[in-house]
């Protein structure tokens, strides 16, 4: 009887420890402006525990106590931030520039743009 005893205690001490060390993150991920992302992607850092955010840019992911989100998606800048409840994370845009575009030919044959038999536009 003492051991079943003994050993109920355990287990319901090692859920407790278990339950401790574990927080809900939540939070929401907006542009600039203010406007929702959604899809964004956010990984807790050093492992591949991770969520996408919803329509409204909101997320919940549970994570070790004091661990570190890393947030990005396709055309902003990615962010680490503590994990914490409600917080907001805003992302930059990635500001970058094409400078030329190369046209291929079905050929293979590099040629420069005012040789082409067709027009070549410029973006």
């Amino acid at each position: 009887m003492n051991k079943k005893l003994l050993l109920g205690f355990c287990a319901m001490l090692l859920f407790s420890i278990t339950s401790l060390a574990q927080t809900t993150a939540t939070g929401k991920v907006v542009d600039e402006k203010g406007a929702a992302i959604s899809g964004a992607t956010i990984i807790e850092k050093g492992t591949k525990n991770g969520t996408t955010s919803a329509s409204d840019g909101s997320y919940s992911l549970k994570v070790k106590a004091g661990a570190i989100l890393v947030i990005s998606s396709v055309g902003y800048n990615s962010k680490s931030s503590t994990a914490g409840s409600a917080t907001s994370t805003v992302l930059k845009v990635l500001a970058t520039e094409i400078e030329e575009l190369t046209v291929s030919t079905a050929l293979g044959i590099k040629r420069d743009k005012n040789t082409l038999p067709f027009s070549a536009q410029v973006i």
